[in-house]
Parts: C-alpha cells; sequence; structure tokens
C-alpha cells in the first residue's frame, strides 16, 4: 500500500507541468470539458481604454454583473458577426434566473456604426452593451494568444469578473456547448 501512495506521488511531481509549454502539452494531450478555446495567454481587457454610445468611459471591473460575453465587431456586422450575437443572445436567454450574471457586449472597433448594422442591433438586440475601443489597442492585446483575430472575424470573448478574456468562440461553435461553459463557470465561481 506504501509502494502505490509512493508510486501516485512520484508520477504526480513528473507529470505537472513546470512551465506555460508543458501545461499546454499536458491539457492537449488529456483534453478538456470546455467547448470554446482557451484564450492562451489569458489576457487584461482592463487595459482597454473603452468607451460607451454616450461617449462615457466604461469600467471593465464594475461589479454587475460578474461574467461577460464581448463580440468583437466593427461598424459592419455581417452574416457571422450576426450569427454570433444571435447565439450569444439565446444564451444569456437560456441562462434563465442566472441571466443577471452575464452581459452581453458589441466591441465596436470602428467609430460609428452604419445604418444597417444599427438598425438590426437596435431590433434584435435592445439589451446589448455597446462599446467602442481603439481598433489597433485591441490588436495589440490580442496579437500574442492563439485567438487568430483579424479585422473583420467574428469572436466572442468570455471574459471573467476580473476583466480577464479566457476563453473564445467563433461562429463554428455551437450555442448549446456555450451554454454548457457559461453554466460550468456559474457553478464554481461564487455569486457577488
Amino acid at each position: 500500500m506504501v509502494a502505490t501512495v509512493a508510486l501516485v506521488l512520484v508520477a504526480g511531481f513528473l507529470v505537472f507541468p513546470g512551465n506555460e509549454h508543458q501545461r499546454q502539452r499536458l491539457l492537449n494531450l488529456l483534453g478538456t470539458s470546455n467547448h470554446g478555446v482557451l484564450l492562451t495567454p489569458a489576457v487584461p481587457f482592463t487595459g482597454l481604454a473603452a468607451k460607451n454610445a454616450d461617449g462615457a468611459t466604461w469600467s471593465w471591473l464594475q461589479p454587475q454583473p460578474d461574467w461577460r460575453l464581448v463580440v468583437v465587431g466593427g461598424a459592419q456586422c455581417e452574416d457571422e458577426c450576426r450569427h454570433l450575437l444571435y447565439l450569444t443572445r439565446q444564451v444569456h436567454i437560456l441562462l434563465g434566473n442566472k441571466s443577471q450574471r452575464l452581459q452581453r457586449i458589441y466591441l465596436n472597433l470602428d467609430t460609428v456604426l452604419d445604418s444597417a448594422t444599427a438598425e438590426h442591433l437596435g431590433a434584435e438586440h435592445p439589451y446589448l452593451e455597446m462599446l467602442y475601443v481603439d481598433p489597433e489597442a485591441f490588436h495589440q492585446l490580442v496579437a500574442g494568444t492563439n485567438a487568430d483575430w483579424q479585422p473583420g472575424a467574428a469572436r466572442a470573448f468570455l471574459v471573467d469578473p476580473h476583466g480577464i478574456a479566457m476563453m473564445f468562440y467563433s461562429a463554428e461553435h455551437d450555442g448549446g456547448g456555450m451554454l454548457e461553459d457559461i453554466k460550468h463557470l456559474f457553478k464554481y465561481s461564487p455569486e457577488p
């Protein structure tokens, strides 16, 4: 029995990753249960100077709600972007009484929306928070990550209560997986 315990401890020390590369290799080997893609490295959105539709400075560290789904787009929100907004809206609705813990944000990388996009967002997504950030600052923030973001690419970033983007979804992801990931995170994160 002592040998079994000793063998488990030694194996644990040998397998335990010593750096980020080894941790990623172990995650790839063992797999994860999430449906979205873990953002590596996780990036703080708190460094993005965001402004709301009124031009006022907006803080990523607001206490309520504690989680955010941030869809990144521009002046024009085309098919992929609209599909991702639709998925995030459906997920938000399906959260039921836990929906107050999640906020949906459209992060506009342009100064103004075109009229078709503004009309679509107003009609289909009335509770969507609209924020504006500098496109170059956003590009620099995600440039060193695995998000593979390019201007015009539709991505939804899941941002934790500390303002850290830790997972992302593209238009190829399904709403069921996104919902499952968010419910899992809600289960293991304390309510404010």
